[in-house]
């Protein structure tokens, strides 16, 4: 059962209006109807109490592939909540259903795929994209064969990649920082882990406001 937008309000006002916030995520939302909802209800508070930094993840398919996101709902996120906010936090196949809704280059299956499709999601709007990895295949030896041209790209975890090369091809999980008026683009490999686990796409989102409620970037 759809949650109505009505109860959805409710829910956020009781929250912002009583104990107040100093960073807001967004995650599930399902119909157009709530995220329109939400997103008036934003721009209402930010009227009264200024801006507050806002992390979208734009949640529209699961890891088992369910869609999670009603059809119609995709451009309202994207008109609607992704401009005002900090950073989005897409995983592969909910960034190739943004870029595919605005006919731009959709298909998301390499390094060099993910470097240009967290450059283009930056045209939403938002300050930020943290484009996130985890279905796709990257291996050490592709961050020697990067063929999209520069900006710079700035490689955190490096001593992952020297283990690469001495261990052979390792699997690798990438995640990708493109963010608005900034030349560099930051590349976050890590080794691929085994488990059964289910949600880390959520706790990565869901940690991200946190060093903005202690004031910290």
């Amino acid at each position: 059962m759809d949650a109505p937008p009505e109860f959805v309000v409710q829910q956020l006002r009781s929250v912002v209006d009583d104990i107040g916030v100093r960073t807001i995520k967004t995650g599930m939302l399902f119909t157009a109807e709530n995220v329109k909802a939400i997103t008036s209800t934003l721009k209402e508070h930010f009227k009264s109490h200024g801006g507050i930094p806002l992390v979208c993840d734009p949640v529209c398919v699961s890891t088992s592939g369910h869609v999670l996101l009603q059809s119609d709902a995709v451009n309202v996120i994207i008109e609607e909540l992704i401009p005002p906010s900090k950073v989005i936090t897409p995983n592969q196949a909910e960034a190739e259903l943004l870029l595919k809704e605005r006919s731009l280059p959709c298909k998301i299956a390499s390094l060099d795929n993910m470097l240009v499709a967290a450059q283009n999601l930056l045209v939403f709007g938002s300050e930020a994209v943290l484009l996130k990895g985890g279905h796709v295949l990257v291996s050490a030896d592709d961050f020697r064969n990067v063929q999209v041209p520069p900006p710079i790209y700035h490689l955190k975890n490096t001593e992952i990649l020297q283990k690469g090369k001495t261990t052979g091809v390792m699997d690798l999980i990438l995640d990708v920082l493109c963010q608005r008026d900034v030349k560099t683009i930051t590349l976050y490999p890590r080794p691929r882990l085994q488990s059964k686990s289910h949600g880390t796409r959520y706790t990565l989102c869901a940690a991200l406001p946190c060093p903005r409620k202690r004031n910290d970037r």
